[in-house]
């Protein structure tokens, strides 16, 4: 065995995090494997089986974001990788390791899925074949999402860098192919580009469900010899080119341009005073870390990168829906514009994660936090000032998001794709979610922010820090997700099922933001310092000092 590997194996091992991941995703898929037979028995445990089976796909495409993304950036940044390249080992030694300790959590907590996927074999309606397929379909899947996590970290230094580059790719193979297929063959009735399917996880996976009774028999065919074994080579060609490119990219190589000064020229030359430094000068007169979250880290095209293919193709699927009416283009052009205002929701959210992580986790791990606090600043100014230079970032995210659900509301009230008997149901269900979704903007920036802050002050890496605050801030969405799913009629929920899944999302989100208020503002310069702060020893003590206060003023 591998060095690296064998050494990475033995520290997953002892790693308590290892074991809780398996045991949180088989409990959480078993309860929503018991809840759903229990209300959906036989003929619709395929229905069940296709609920559990979306959960494992979702969290197996976003394992290389959430897991590989930053394995090798980090050791970049830490300038521990020069180290291993002093001795005898080579390129793939550390891929190969890393790859190994990074994946290890992923790869167990999709093998502890497998089992309660054949749970609804039990009841009927699900074959042994679709089983395997879907379970194919899933392993590829998630070696595909952790290679390619693996190469953007190997060829990236930043962190944020590594991890857009990682959801572009994921979203170039799934989505735009996947989606161009379907709207082409919705409104031209033709399999010409059904060929773009293969690559596409998402294709392969949606024809892991079907049968051979089933009229695009061949089409399912086809993704199971031909896209399988396709993602499974891009995933090989992405491991290869890690391989090689990490020895020879590993260093930082740029040099600072010189910079001249022109003849008559009165002005500053140093590289960091730019237009940006100059238009937002006012800030920094009343709130200088919110200057520095604003201008010294910039989003740096990141968001505006994903975003603007997210907007593309609901700008194209939004006129199908238009064009196509009731029909069947008009309701998959819907739908998929419905998708991508969801996925730029999640993006514009994902990406608050990572700038309110980022910020406070860097100044902390490089100790600017302490200096900057030994010059004057106190606490309400760094949480201000964070909100205040986040705000002007993701002011126009923002605004955007509310435009594209009001798009979608206008689009559903004048075309009204919803048939005559789920139009009180579904209809309704998509109302309540589009004007929840602009209620709720302002709490989830909130919520994001303060989660993000605290867990940056908590967590040893960024890496760490990102995925906890996903954990609290937008993780209770996506795992009410499949219940709401499974306590619908018909695959149709209604708008107390939409109602009641933004209240308690909202409420799951607002117990872990009280939490970090807490920390935020009791526990601020602890944290800062390095040192731990335990929220409910701090309750604790609190209570019990009011307590005596109250009886001494007896």
């Amino acid at each position: 065995m591998l060095p690296i590997v064998q050494r990475e194996l033995q520290v997953a091992s002892k790693r308590p995090l290892t074991h809780w991941s398996r045991f949180f995703a088989g409990s959480s898929m078993l309860i929503y494997a018991v809840i759903g037979t229990g209300l959906q028995i036989n003929p619709q445990a395929d229905f069940v089986f296709g609920v559990l089976a979306s959960i494992a796909f979702a969290y197996a495409l976003l394992a290389g974001p959430l897991h590989t993304a930053d394995s090798l950036t980090f050791e970049k940044r830490e300038g521990t990788l020069g180290l291993l390249f002093l001795t005898d080992l080579r390129g793939f030694d550390v891929v190969l390791g890393k790859l190994t300790a990074s994946s290890l959590q992923a790869v167990y907590a999709l093998l502890a899925i497998v089992p309660i996927l054949a749970l609804p074999l039990i009841f009927g309606g699900v074959t042994f074949g679709q089983f395997g397929r879907v379970v194919m379909a899933l392993l590829v899947t998630v070696i595909l999402s952790l290679t390619i996590g693996i190469f953007w970290s190997s060829v990236t230094r930043d962190f944020r860098t590594a991890l857009t580059a990682t959801l572009a790719s994921l979203f170039f193979l799934s989505i735009v192919t996947a989606g161009t297929a379907i709207l082409w063959h919705n409104w031209r009735s033709t399999t010409t580009l059904d060929w773009l399917l293969l690559p596409s996880p998402i294709g392969s996976f949606i024809f892991a469900f079907d049968e051979v009774r089933r009229s695009n028999q061949a089409q399912a065919g086809r993704a199971m010899e031909i896209g399988l074994p396709l993602q499974a080579g891009i995933a090989a060609t992405a491991l290869i080119a890690a391989c090689v490119f990490l020895p020879r990219c590993w260093q930082d190589l740029t040099v600072r341009a010189a910079v001249t000064r022109p003849e008559g020229f009165r002005g500053s030359t140093h590289p960091l005073v730019g237009w940006r430094h100059v238009h937002w000068r006012h800030l920094m007169e009343t709130q200088p870390y919110g200057w520095i979250v604003r201008v010294v880290r910039p989003l740096r095209g990141n968001l505006v990168m994903l975003l603007i293919p997210l907007l593309v193709v609901f700008a194209i699927a939004y006129g199908f829906a238009l064009l196509g009416g009731k029909n069947q283009s008009g309701r998959a052009g819907f739908m998929l514009a419905s998708v991508a205002a969801y996925l730029a929701h999640q993006l514009v959210k994902f990406q608050l994660a990572v700038a309110s992580t980022s910020s406070l986790g860097s100044d902390r791990e490089s100790g600017g936090l302490e200096l900057l606090m030994v010059a004057g600043l106190e606490r309400k100014d760094f949480l201000d000032g964070l909100r205040r230079g986040i705000g002007l970032q993701f002011r126009s995210a923002l605004i955007l998001l509310v435009t594209l659900n009001f798009l979608l509301l206008a689009a559903m009230v004048s075309r009204d794709f919803f048939s005559v008997t789920s139009r009180s149901t579904f209809g309704s269900f998509f109302g309540v979610v589009l004007l929840g979704g602009v209620v709720a903007l302002g709490f989830d920036f909130s919520v994001i922010i303060s989660i993000g802050a605290r867990q940056a002050l908590r967590a040893s890496n960024a890496h760490q820090a990102l995925r906890d605050t996903l954990f609290r801030s937008l993780a209770p969405g996506w795992l009410l997700v499949p219940l709401l799913l499974l306590f619908s009629t018909n695959g149709e929920p209604g708008a107390g099922a939409g109602l009641a899944f933004l209240v308690i999302s909202m409420a799951i989100a607002g117990f872990f933001y009280n939490r970090a208020t807490v920390d935020l503002q009791h526990g601020f310069k602890t944290l800062a310092a390095g040192l731990p702060f335990d929220t409910d020893d701090w309750a604790m003590r609190r209570s019990f000092q009011r307590s005596a206060m109250t009886d001494v003023r007896r």
